[in-house]
């Protein structure tokens, strides 16, 4: 009986390796393949469908693509969707060829696979393949271009300054080299064309495509552009990211003025800076703490892990803010690595001050730099992240008390935001696509465009991340579950053929 089973079951091995030579042959012989990777267009997110409730008119879109067509029938059920979701979207399909007066109209006369969106006189293109498979990447993330062409369509450009000239991430030129007894620092070390004749540019490149991606031109301003003497009236922004150095009297004055006008100023903050906030601080009523905020217990380890691991760390903790708008309603992590912290300063009359980011209860500010849990000296809590300043009035109490106050007397809304991480603007981080949608956020409140601000809908794959702790628990069941599975298995099929079922002889070994 034994031997009858064995010779079955090498028969059936030795049948199953024949076929799959045999397909393996016939898939060569072909030579076809087959993609089964997962596709789905992505459907308009939510900020496309706050641009578009907020035009102040009809969005018109056109299609100009072959009338049988895969991939402009994906491109249609998009703006279907967007179009029920806002009431405000004609579509219009259109063949080049039989209708030359639209096809000059959009300057469509050279391809087919074109949309064309129109607002307000303007218009946008964004082109596509005509083969499903070839358009699939375009497809998975259609809802980005959307966006990006709807924030074009919706203003004109605007400009967005970054400090340089103190070791700032974007001028790693003025900055000094890290120690030897340092940890890795995502600052890079770029010189113009160090690495080649096609040189990408400065960092942080990923937040300059992203500002470009929102509809703003990045500037560079230091001492030589007028930093020290008056910033441009047409800054719709200032950036300050991770200065190592101190600013001059003459440009912390002119950043006062430029608040007093009503800009938007956005602040990174890098622990050992020599920057010191507290020269704004009667401007943005915030107290900062430059000790690392760390976390032994929820963190990203890194390859090979160490225990300056600890500064990689993850939180949750968001406020209602506008500028974290995505962020809260995700639920999900983001990473900062070895943050300092905020304190709202005593009451500033006429700031809006909000602690939008938080660390996690378990995290701790790091006052000796041992990245070890001191319980007589640190204190285990949630630390301010991120802070978001307004001004709201000369005095805010007063403007309470007497709405009736008149507009000239009350000074410009400014807008600041302050990060006590300037490495979440370095390009590796902002690979995260949450620490994206945080940082987009943040331009588009300091923009007043927070009405935009919004998921925007992927559907490319991205690598999953596991925290330490989830780490710890994959490996345990990898380690163990998995054996235990097999084993349990194997205790059942061995116990399940000793059985005999009632009322059968027993096998031949036990007859006989």
């Amino acid at each position: 009986m034994r031997v009858r089973e064995t010779v079955a079951n090498t028969l059936s091995v030795a049948l199953a390796g024949s076929a799959l030579m045999l397909v393996g042959y016939i898939a060569s012989a072909l030579n076809q393949t087959a993609d089964f990777s997962y596709f789905k267009t992505a459907t308009p997110g939510e900020s496309v469908r706050e641009i578009v409730r907020n035009m102040d008119g009809t969005l018109d879109a056109a299609l100009f693509f072959p009338e049988v067509n895969a991939v402009k029938d994906e491109v249609r059920n998009y703006l279907d969707e967007l179009s029920r979701a806002t009431g405000k979207v004609t579509i219009a399909e259109y063949d080049r060829y039989a209708n030359p007066e639209a096809a000059a109209d959009y300057n469509a006369r050279s391809d087919d696979g074109q949309l064309f969106l129109r607002f307000d006189g303007r218009t946008e293109q964004i082109g596509f393949l005509l083969d499903l498979d070839d358009a699939r990447g375009r497809l998975r993330i259609l809802d980005s271009y959307v966006q990006q062409a709807l924030l074009q369509l919706n203003r004109s450009r605007r400009f967005a300054y970054l400090t340089k000239g103190h070791g700032e991430f974007n001028d790693p030129i003025s900055a000094d080299e890290p120690e030897p007894d340092e940890p890795p620092s995502l600052r890079e070390p770029w010189r113009p064309g160090m690495e080649n004749e096609f040189d990408q540019g400065p960092p942080p490149r990923v937040l300059r495509e992203m500002l470009d991606f929102l509809n703003y031109e990045v500037r560079d301003i230091g001492i030589g552009e007028g930093l020290g003497e008056r910033i441009p009236d047409d800054a719709a922004m200032v950036m300050i990211l991770g200065p190592q150095h101190a600013f001059l009297d003459a440009e912390i004055n002119s950043i006062r003025d430029y608040l007093d006008r009503g800009g938007s100023l956005l602040v990174a903050m890098e622990p050992g800076s020599e920057f010191q906030l507290e020269e704004l601080r009667d401007d943005l009523g915030v107290e900062y703490n430059p000790a690392m905020t760390i976390d032994d217990q929820r963190f990203l380890p890194g390859s090979p892990p160490t225990i300056a691991d600890r500064r990689f760390i993850i939180t949750n903790r968001f406020s209602t803010h506008p500028s974290v708008t995505t962020a809260s309603r995700s639920g999900n992590e983001i990473v900062l690595i070895g943050p300092g912290s905020f304190t709202v300063a005593d009451s500033m009359p006429g700031l809006r001050t909000n602690l939008i980011i938080n660390s996690l209860p378990s995290s701790y500010a790091d006052l000796n730099g041992d990245y070890r849990f001191d319980e007589g000296t640190e204190v285990q809590d949630g630390y301010g992240l991120a802070a978001a300043i307004e001004r709201v009035g000369i005095d805010a109490a007063a403007d309470s008390a007497n709405p009736e106050t008149p507009e000239d007397t009350r000074q410009p809304g400014m807008r600041a935001l302050l990060y006590g991480d300037a490495e979440m603007f370095a390009d590796q981080v902002l690979a995260f696509p949450l620490n994206r949608f945080v940082v987009a956020d943040g331009i588009q409140w300091l923009g007043g465009e927070e009405d935009f601000a919004g998921e925007v809908v992927s559907e490319e794959d991205v690598p999953i991340q596991h925290t330490q702790s989830e780490n710890v628990a994959w490996f345990y069941a990898i380690i163990f579950g998995a054996p235990a599975v097999v084993m349990g298995v194997g205790v059942f099929i061995l116990y399940g053929r000793r059985k005999v079922a009632p009322g059968e002889p027993e096998s031949e070994e036990s007859s006989s």
